[in-house]
């Protein structure tokens, strides 16, 4: 069971969603370019700000900081 996915859940949406906001009222970065800087594709990027991708407080502290 430790390497199933998990399905998004209403925190998803939220975390999203802060995100999304955050890249567009402090940032001038298209979802591509902020994607591209983070190492992600650009689908993951969109999935994870539209809150359909669930993502771990870990992974997405440890992707920010880099």
């Amino acid at each position: 069971m430790g390497g199933q996915r998990k399905p998004p859940q209403a925190r998803d949406r939220l975390i999203g969603a802060r995100l999304r906001a955050v890249r567009r009222e402090q940032t001038d970065l298209s979802l591509e370019r902020a994607a591209q800087r983070i190492g992600w594709s650009l689908a993951t990027m969109s999935r994870i700000e539209t809150g359909k991708k669930h993502v771990s407080t870990e992974k997405l502290l440890a992707q920010i900081r880099q």
